[in-house]
């Protein structure tokens, strides 16, 4: 009877086991790095540090929240951290970047690009306009703005402002990249497509974000950019909050299916549980052999 129940307990206790590994390969996230790539007509970051956090400004609108402080301007802001930045483009629109320090400080210093002397030291709002863009692409100039920190991209839709258009993702496409656990390797582990008016949320970050905004003779503009975190939201237009939208991540089921590395160890250990198990079965073959004949 006891024996019986040992068993049970036993073959309970591997099926708990297999259950636990198979939920571990198929729903435990890996860190990921994603690889994102947008046509947006808003892009928010906030920046962790002063490392090469600067916007560089060509023919520049610069205004406070009192009064407009130079137009045509060109030269650089060198951004303090925890400076919250806006950038916008609507259609075709001027390009709009709003600098909010958060903690109630300076945005950062505004030099002249000629001399680099300082222009202006920013107060805790700053916000900038560039107008005729499709003149100045026309001319041959484009924008590109580096983008470094913690990124936001996308808007809920569900309220509009009177008067006002709500910029919001356009659409873009996230490649999501795995480390291999055998070697320094990544593999990718799939895509997924983001539609018009998405929004993409991290949740346990685990690096700042690197890349770069560019704004040329198309309509909005293009972000691409990397961030590695644990997992990510998509979250679709309608009533929504933070918790909302379905996930994304690398997986080990993706590791199994597109690491190399893991291919070849797996094939490996297979055929040596195969010769293994073919060995022992010749040398009992032989074992029964010996055997019959001992007893003939």
């Amino acid at each position: 009877m006891f024996g019986r129940f040992y068993k049970i307990l036993i073959g309970t206790f591997l099926i708990l086991i297999v259950l636990i590994i198979l939920y571990i390969i198929f729903f435990v996230p890996i860190s990921t790095t994603f690889n994102v790539a947008v046509n947006t007509e808003r892009i928010e970051y906030t920046t962790l540090d002063k490392n090469n956090s600067r916007i560089v400004l060509l023919d520049a609108e610069v205004a406070t929240l009192d009064s407009i402080l130079v137009t045509n301007f060109e030269g650089n802001i060198d951004l303090n951290s925890n400076v919250k930045v806006t950038i916008e483009r609507i259609s075709n629109g001027p390009i709009s970047i709003v600098l909010e320090n958060e903690s109630g400080e300076s945005v950062g210093n505004v030099y002249h690009g000629e001399n680099g002397e300082l222009f202006h030291k920013g107060s805790e709002f700053l916000e900038i306009y560039i107008y005729n863009i499709a003149k100045k692409t026309e001319e041959g100039q484009t924008f590109i703005f580096s983008i470094e920190g913690d990124v936001n991209i996308g808007r809920s839709v569900n309220y509009e402002i009177f008067g006002e258009s709500t910029a919001l993702l356009r659409g873009g496409e996230i490649k999501m990249i795995g480390k291999s656990f055998l070697s320094n390797d990544n593999f990718e582990a799939g895509s997924e497509v983001l539609n018009l008016g998405d929004r993409l949320v991290f949740d346990d970050i685990q690096s700042k974000t690197f890349g770069f905004v560019t704004i040329n003779e198309n309509s909005c503009m293009k972000a691409a950019y990397r961030i590695a975190s644990k997992q990510a939201r998509v979250i679709k237009p309608g009533p929504q909050n933070e918790n909302n939208g379905y996930v994304i991540s690398a997986s080990r089921l993706d590791m199994i299916l597109n690491d190399r590395n893991v291919q070849g160890f797996i094939i490996l250990l297979g055929a040596l549980i195969g010769i293994t198990t073919l060995i022992t079965g010749i040398r009992e073959t032989l074992k029964l052999k010996i055997f019959k004949k001992i007893i003939q």
